[in-house]
């Protein structure tokens, strides 16, 4: 994420809650150059179809919770679908509402605290200057995983360390 005179945007100064760190165009820039420089053969794109749309914030928390009344005629499909009696009626009840993560303000941090704690797991350490920059090491050479959302720019330096991540 870029400001409009092309700076690179700080949390807390230009947004707050969106904040989900991506790879700056140096770091790109850098890493391709290394990899090919290194003839690195495992080299892809890869990206998390439909993250905001699949991953789904479950809150125990009732002041996190979200209900809606139940809309007009819900009652007559709920019937209809499930074949069983309404509990209750219709004008007196709530609707629980599981939020997705899209359209949320703390969408971008809860999608990369969770590509963080993965990255972790397989044992890639995270940049201490660009936090969409991950790493690891490996016999034949670095692997460099570049993330920008839930998109990834993958630098592997066999085919199979490659297909392995993926």
């Amino acid at each position: 994420r870029h400001t409009v005179n092309g700076g690179p945007m700080q949390q807390g100064l230009h947004f707050r809650q969106s904040f989900a760190p991506n790879c700056a165009h140096d770091s790109i820039k850098c890493t391709v150059s290394l990899a090919s420089a290194k003839s690195y053969k495992g080299i892809g794109i890869a990206d998390i179809e439909n993250a905001f749309q699949t991953i789904i914030h479950f809150s125990d928390s009732p002041d996190k919770q979200t209900f809606a009344t139940v809309p007009q005629y819900f009652e007559q499909w709920y019937c209809e679908r499930y074949r069983i009696k309404f509990p209750g009626p219709a004008k007196e009840c709530v609707i629980p509402l599981f939020t997705n993560m899209q359209g949320q303000k703390d969408a971008g941090p809860l999608c990369y605290e969770l590509i963080l704690k993965v990255m972790i797991k397989y044992d890639f350490v995270r940049s201490p200057v660009d936090y969409g920059c991950f790493s690891k090491s490996y016999p034949e050479g670095i692997a460099y995983v570049l993330v920008s959302t839930d998109d990834f720019l993958c630098l592997f330096p066999t085919m199979s360390q490659y297909d392995n991540f993926l």
